[in-house]
């Protein structure tokens, strides 16, 4: 290699480093729980992009790097980073395990349900595996540049990600409170079922305008968050059906528009409630059990949707850690 292009590669990596180092002060927030200081951020940031000028003398030359292939040099070097600028922070990390590690147990969410947890009894575990093959392809087949755009153009939309984080740490518990006991098929807990559906519908419309837009990026579209979420609703069910993750869409689109122009008439003669949608034109009865198994897959699918910008960090991370070891996981 020529003087010309090595220095020409030696900015690409700095570029490279540069990137990563920007999103660790995100990173470090969601790992503590809080907004860390403006002084902390632009500290991670500043010693992320010094550590990336220094790793392409320094790291290269180490001996247990001797041999290795310069991608995985690169890798290293970005582990680095990461673990020197993060571990001053995290004080919980035992020393024999690496930031990196650190982080991508903190943020997977494939975790083992709770015993007794309402998500058992739906399709939640399907969910969530066609979110990872999401988050996977999106990582495996995009350019870092393409999604991470896409990304930060979603949590721009501050009023979308306000929304979500509030109906999370709100509404959510009660519901898997009141999803996970042994409730009565009576009028006044349908009508609860009917507004958990109804709460729900309008979290799954983000999240399902969120996940219809990587496909499209996969697809070769060039597309941002705010031009998904300003489509239909039905386009974007139409779209995820007419994929391999038709069983995302879970929202029954009558049913919500008729929740939401409050054409709903529950019988408790019959125990069953009638859903009338004066768009489409459609009626339909259901049993108050029926309700709420209806609710509970649409939780489940919007649970799983929701985490799929942490489990495209994830694997990203994932990623980098077996590039850096030479493993190749499928």
């Amino acid at each position: 290699m020529n003087e010309a292009n090595r220095d020409n590669q030696g900015e690409e990596w700095i570029a490279s480093y540069k990137q990563i180092a920007s999103l660790l002060p995100g990173l470090l927030s969601t790992l503590l729980g809080k907004q860390i200081d403006a002084d902390s951020q632009i500290e991670i940031e500043k010693s992320g992009a010094d550590l990336a000028k220094m790793a392409l003398e320094v790291f290269p030359k180490l001996p247990a790097l001797k041999g290795m292939e310069k991608g995985a040099v690169r890798t290293q070097a970005l582990l680095g980073i990461i673990d020197s600028s993060l571990r001053p922070y995290l004080k919980n990390i035992p020393n024999d395990k690496s930031v990196l590690d650190f982080i991508i147990d903190f943020l997977d969410p494939r975790k083992p349900l709770p015993k007794g947890s309402y998500l058992l009894g739906t399709s939640y575990q399907e969910y969530l595996e066609l979110v990872t093959r999401l988050a996977k392809e999106t990582v495996s087949k995009l350019q870092f540049q393409e999604y991470d755009t896409y990304l930060t153009s979603y949590f721009s939309s501050s009023e979308d990600m306000m929304a979500s984080g509030q109906g999370l740490m709100t509404r959510f518990p009660k519901m898997h409170k009141d999803f996970s006991e042994e409730r009565l098929y009576t009028k006044e807990e349908a009508e609860k079922d009917i507004e958990y559906y109804d709460d729900l519908a309008g979290q799954y419309e983000k999240c399902v305008a969120l996940a219809v837009g990587l496909m499209k990026l996969l697809e070769g579209k060039k597309v941002d968050y705010p031009s998904m979420r300003k489509r239909q609703l039905a386009a974007n069910l139409k779209s995820v059906s007419k994929r391999e993750y038709r069983l995302l869409a879970t929202l029954d689109k009558n049913i919500r528009n008729a929740v939401a122009h409050k054409q709903v008439i529950l019988h408790p003669d019959k125990g069953s409630v009638t859903f009338y949608d004066a768009v489409s034109g459609f009626s339909g009865e259901y049993s108050y059990e029926d309700v709420r198994k209806k609710a509970k897959e649409l939780a489940a699918s919007v649970i799983a949707l929701y985490d799929v910008p942490s489990l495209i960090h994830v694997e990203f991370f994932i990623s980098l850690r077996d590039s850096a070891t030479g493993e190749v996981k499928p």
